[in-house]
Order: structure tokens, then sequence, then C-alpha cells
């Protein structure tokens, strides 16, 4: 009755022995706090929720009661208020049972959540965030409130004690919706990817890396963070273990900005380059290669790393693709100390020999073709490779340019095994035969000339193009060298055709 009736309410509630004596009194407390109207009445009268809040007695009562906690806890007035009293909230907080009752109950802790005050304040309590952060329900329930997330986020003291909580973070890492929130809030990952701890703690936990590697927005954070990239990189666990999923490598390769960070970092890219199954995954994308081709900086390192040239140069996918990149061509062939080591790989030798493409680039390219020509070991192993013989004989430009370089023409021709390989391949021959400057020197060069006089075959194409012989027999020196030559005399003479020819030829037969 007395409950009923405003006015005794009130002044009962403003007399403060008499709540005293009546918050003391259990059997009254839980009645009046199963009484409805009164619980709304009380909890909306200011100095009544005062005096309550700061008697812990009452307070424990309170709090043990399920019904009043529901009751209070759906009450908007009242949780405001409650959650503004300092006193309260630390006490309410330290009281375990309390705490699940709360934690439990999803309407409170969204109003709890959306507070913000209280969310400073509790985030400050110690106490209170390891009881909280053990609580499996809340922190799922908590996790999958954007404004607490964004609110929690933010406060640094919080971040850190939660970053330093192993049971929370592990509980964290596995929360999908949660992982996704924290990893689009920029300022979290900064402080986050700033915290050590956390960073290698993270790192080791199989579940989370996938994840994280598998969110885009978060993996283009994370490589614009310098100092991450380089903790990150500086971790052995962790490169292998990105450098293994295949997402997270197409993902990063396509990433400008971290390629070249990345490709930067001295110690990663060694890392990285002795890593077999990275090497032939990065090797297979198409576009990290036509990137990492392109950066200046990390090819010349790139191609100063023994193993790396080793691993490069006996996966074929990559050859050819490497071949087929012109820049890269241009700028492989510029770096002598790459084409000398290159070169001295007999099993890349082959490979690039056999590649069509390749040759055709490298031919057309001058100073790679005079870097090359001047290997005494290179020129040694190409003229010893049947098809490279063929194909080089066979592309125009490469010819006229080799033969225009003395040094080359002279090594050239002391190679016996090269010089009756060429002489039997009849498109060189007429091809050289037409080129006059070639001729010259070849004509020049005592050695070559008892070489070419004494191989048949060679004899008998060269005396059967008409324009070679007339060039021949214009040339004094070749004349007197050629009639000298016994056995080219008897062959010459064998010759009816080229008797014939030569007898036609008045400026001939007037040398000789």
């Amino acid at each position: 009755m007395l409950i009923r009736d405003n006015i005794v309410c009130h002044m009962l509630i403003r007399d403060n022995m008499f709540c005293h004596m009546l918050i003391r009194d259990n059997m009254f407390c839980h009645m009046l706090i199963r009484d409805n109207m009164f619980c709304h009445m009380l909890i909306r009268d200011n100095m009544f929720c005062h005096i309550l809040i700061r008697d812990n007695m009452f307070c424990h009562i309170l709090i043990r009661d399920n019904m009043f906690c529901h009751i209070l806890i759906r009450d908007n007035m009242l949780c405001h208020m409650l959650i503004r009293d300092n006193m309260f909230c630390h006490m309410f907080i330290r009281d375990n049972m309390f705490c699940h009752i709360l934690i439990r109950d999803n309407m409170f802790c969204h109003i709890l959540i959306r507070d913000n005050m209280f969310c400073h304040m509790f985030i400050r309590d110690n106490m209170f965030c390891h009881i909280l952060i053990r609580d499996n329900m809340f922190c799922h329930m908590l996790i999958r409130d954007n404004i607490f997330c964004h609110i929690l986020i933010r406060d640094n003291m919080f971040c850190h004690m939660l970053i330093r909580d192993n049971m929370f973070c592990h509980m964290l890492i596995r929360d999908n919706m949660f992982c996704h929130i924290l990893i689009r809030d920029n300022m979290f990952c900064h402080i986050l990817i700033r915290d050590n701890m956390f960073c290698h703690m993270f790192i080791r936990d199989n579940m989370f890396c996938h994840m994280l590697i598998r969110d885009n927005m978060f993996c283009h954070m994370l490589i614009r963070d310098n100092m991450l990239c380089h903790m990150l990189i500086r971790d052995n666990m962790f490169c292998h273990k990105l450098i293994r999923d295949n997402m997270f490598c197409h993902m990063l390769i396509r990433d400008n900005m971290f390629c070249h960070m990345l490709i930067r970092d001295n110690m990663f890219c060694h890392m990285l380059i002795r890593d077999n199954m990275f090497c032939h995954m990065l090797i297979r994308d198409n576009m990290f290669c036509h990137m990492f081709i392109r950066d200046n900086m990390f090819c010349h390192m790139l191609i100063r790393d023994n193993m790396f040239c080793h691993i490069l140069i006996r996966d074929n996918m990559l050859c050819h693709m490497l071949i087929r990149d012109n820049m890269f061509c241009h700028m492989l062939i510029r770096d002598n100390m790459f084409c000398h080591m290159l070169i001295r790989d007999n099993m890349f030798c082959h490979m690039l020999i056999r590649d069509n493409m390749f040759c055709h680039i490298l031919i057309r390219d001058n100073i790679f073709c005079h870097i090359l020509i001047r290997d005494n070991m290179f020129c040694h192993m190409l003229i010893r490779d049947n098809m490279f013989c063929q194909m080089l004989i066979r592309d125009n430009m490469f010819c006229h340019m080799l033969i225009r370089d003395n040094m080359f023409c002279h090594m050239l021709i002391r190679d016996s095994m090269f010089c009756h390989m060429l002489i039997r391949d009849n498109m060189f021959c007429h091809m050289f035969i037409r080129d006059n400057m070639f001729c010259h020197i070849l004509i020049r060069d005592n050695m070559y000339c008892h070489i070419l006089i004494r191989d048949n075959m060679f004899c008998h194409i060269l005396i059967r193009d008409n324009m070679f012989c007339h060039m021949l027999i214009r040339d004094n020196m070749f004349c007197h060298i050629l009639i000298r030559d016994n056995m080219f005399c008897h062959i010459l003479i064998r010759d009816n055709m080229f008797c014939h020819m030569l007898i036609r030829d008045n400026m001939f037969c007037n040398s000789s």
C-alpha cells in the first residue's frame, strides 16, 4: 500500500534513516524489488538512487537478485544514471557475479556499450577488463557491436592492455567479424602494428594469419606501414608462412608500393630468394615478373645473388617469360656481372640458345653482342651448340653485326669446328659471300683461307656462286694466296664450271 502511494514513497525515499533501515531488511528488499511499480518509481528518483548506490550492502543484495538486475538493466534512465556514478561502476565492476549477469543481458550490453563515459571508465579499470576479456559470451557480443569496437579501438590504454592478454588475443583473433572491423580501423591497425608483442603473437597464430592475409583492405594498409613491413619481413616464421599462402602472394605481388618497399629491403630479398617455393610461385605470376623486372635496383640485387640466379635459370617458365620481356632483356644484357654469370651456367645457355625469341632480342642488342662476343668461354660454348649456330646463322642482322666485329671474326675463324659447321650451311655461305666487308676480312686471314680452301664442300659452293667468284677474283691478295695454294689450284682446276668462269674473267687471267 505504501509502495503504491506516491507521496509516501517520495517522503520515505528522502528520509536517510528510513532508507538505510529499509535497505538492511532483507525481506523488505526482496518484496520491494519484486514490485514493478515501486522499482520504476525508485529508479526514477535521483536522490534515492545515489543513497542506494552508495550503500555497499544494498548494492550487493540488489546485484545478487536476478529479477532486480533485469528490471534495472531494462530501464534506460537508471542505466545512464548508474553508469555515470563512479563509485557504483567500480563497485559493480568488482562484483564477479553481477558482471556475469550484466554481461549476459543483451539489452544492457548495448546500452552500456553506447555510453561513451562508461566505456572509457571500464576500459581503464584493469580488473574489469580481465573479467570481461575472459567471458566468452561478452567478448563475442562486444566484438559484434560496431560502435563499441571503434570506441575501444581508439583508447590507447585499452589497446595495449588487450593486446598483452594472451587469452583475449587468441579469442579475438578467431572471431571473424571482429577481425574485419578491427582490420578496417586505421588507427587500431597502426597501434596494433607498432606493438611488438602483439605482432609476434598474431604472426604465430595460423588461423589469424590466413584470415588477415585474405582481407584485402588490411593487406594494403599493412603493406603501406613501413615499420610493420620491416618487422614482419624480419620474422622468419611469418615470412615462410606468408610466402606459402597463394592468395596473399598474388595480392602482395599486385600492390606496387609494397613490391618496391619489399624489393628495397636487402634482408627480405635474400630470405625470399632463398625460399624455393616462393621463387617458383613468384616466377609464375606474370604481373610481378613484369613489375620486378622494371625495378632497376631489384634487378641488380637479384642478379648479384648467385643462388637466385641458379633457381631462376633452372625454372623453364620464368626464363621464357623473362626472355620475352624486352625491357628486362636489355637491362639484364647491360649488367656485366650478370652476363658473365649467366654465360657460365651451362644449363641456362642451352635453354637461352633454344629460345627463338630471346636469340632475336639478344642478337639485336648491340652492347650484348659485343659483351657476348668478347667472352671466350661463351663463344666456344655457343659455337659448339648446333641448334644455336643454325639459328644465329639464319638471322641476317646478327650475321652482319657479327661479321663487322673484327675480334669475333678472328676468334670464330680460328675455331675449327665452327668453320666446318658454318661452311656446311648453305644459307650462311651465300649470305656471308655476299657481304663485301666480311669477304675482305675473311680473305685477309691466312689461317681461314687455308681451312676454307681445304674443305671440299665449301670450295664447290663457293665456286658455284658467281658473285663471289668475281669478287674473289678481283681481290689481288686472295688471288695470290689462292694461286700459291697447290691443293686449291688442283680442286679449282678440276671444277669445269669454275675454270670456264675464271677463264672468261679477263681481270683474273691478267693477274694470274
